[in-house]
C-alpha cells in the first residue's frame, strides 16, 4: 500500500525527528510503501492555505498518489473542527484513509 507521511511541529525549537522515526517503523511493520513525506514547522491553528506542506499533501491526494496518510497524532493534521472537516472530506472524496499512530485510529477499518 502506498502511503504519505505527514509530520508537524509548532515551533523552530521542536523537531519532527521522533515522529518520523516512529512512523517509518510503523510503515515497515505494515509493509506500507512511503511515496511522499510532508514535514513542516507551523502552528496547527494556521489555515490550510498557510500550511504549505499540508496544502501539497491535499494536492497530491487529488492525483491519488497514495492510499493512506500516516500521522503521529491527529492533532498534527488539524486542531479545529473546520480543518477536520476540510481535510477529511477532501481525503474521503479520493478514497484516502488516515492512520494515526498515537490514537491507534485507522479510518480504513470503518469502510
Amino acid at each position: 500500500m502506498k502511503v504519505a507521511i505527514y509530520v508537524r511541529v509548532s515551533t523552530q525549537h521542536q523537531t519532527t525527528e521522533n515522529q518520523l522515526v516512529e512512523l517509518h517503523e510503523v510503515c515497515d511493520r505494515n509493509d506500507w510503501e512511503i511515496v511522499e513525506e510532508y514535514n513542516e514547522i507551523i502552528s496547527g491553528t494556521e489555515g490550510i492555505d498557510e500550511r504549505l506542506e499540508l496544502f501539497k499533501l491535499l494536492e497530491f491526494a487529488q492525483r491519488k498518489k497514495f492510499h493512506k496518510v500516516v500521522v503521529w497524532s491527529v492533532d498534527r493534521l488539524f486542531l479545529s473542527m473546520r480543518h477536520l472537516l476540510i481535510v477529511l472530506s477532501q481525503l474521503k472524496d479520493k478514497d484516502i484513509n488516515i492512520y494515526s499512530y498515537k490514537q491507534g485510529i485507522d479510518t480504513s477499518i470503518f469502510v
